[in-house]
């Protein structure tokens, strides 16, 4: 299957082209973006076997293709090394906090492919309450979310679950110093699912021990 997403804008420069993927990788102005949605889009793909590539051409537009294999539904929510970590024997449940939908759902996914149950919160007010209200094994939190803001709702997270272990996921500058000063775990943005399965995994593992 092939999606196809063109403009016929100003165009990207041959000079940054090959950069548009990167992360943190922006021609706009400060406050203006972050330089992590392509970046997203690219490790979304490629978890589920696809590529994108992009062609421009200055002062005629771009075009972005999305290429990706068609399977059976069942086979898409993961690929074979995610499936691979769940026979380890891990369960547990997750909130996910994200006000982005489609990067939650796919996490969603991802970990229920292997063997967890998950609850998504697109807004702060929204995870707290499931806090208050159900027992979770791992919480992870994006830090850039409208009021509140990721900060704010990892102190009432902390709060209404204290023994709960958080890992914050962010693309944002400084989260890592963020996480570091708050004692919870890391994962950038964006990043490879298997890699989240594992991080999630580990943190369940260590806290059933605990």
């Amino acid at each position: 299957m092939v999606l196809v997403v063109r403009d016929n804008g100003v165009g990207i420069p041959d000079l940054v082209l090959d950069q548009v993927f990167d992360p943190f990788f922006t021609t706009k102005g400060p406050d203006r973006g972050t330089g992590l949605g392509l970046a997203t889009v690219y490790s979304i793909v490629r978890v589920h076997g696809g590529e994108v590539t992009v062609e421009s051409e200055v002062g005629f537009g771009t075009e972005f293709r999305v290429s990706l294999p068609i399977e059976p539904d069942s086979a898409i929510i993961a690929p074979a090394s995610t499936a691979g970590v769940a026979l380890a024997g891990v369960r547990g449940r997750v909130l996910v906090v994200d006000d982005e939908e489609p990067v939650a759902r796919i996490a969603q996914r991802a970990l229920t492919a292997a063997g967890m149950e998950v609850t998504v919160a697109l807004d702060g007010h929204t995870a707290v309450s499931h806090c208050r209200d159900e027992i979770f094994d791992v919480i992870l939190l994006d830090l850039n979310m409208p009021r509140p803001d990721g900060g704010e709702t990892l102190v009432r997270l902390r709060a209404a679950a204290p023994r709960t272990p958080v890992i914050i996921v962010s693309g944002r500058l400084g989260a890592i110093e963020i996480a570091e000063a708050a004692g919870v775990e890391f994962l950038a943005k964006p990043y490879v699912y298997t890699d989240l399965v594992a991080r999630v995994n580990a943190l369940i593992e260590a806290h059933t021990l605990a």
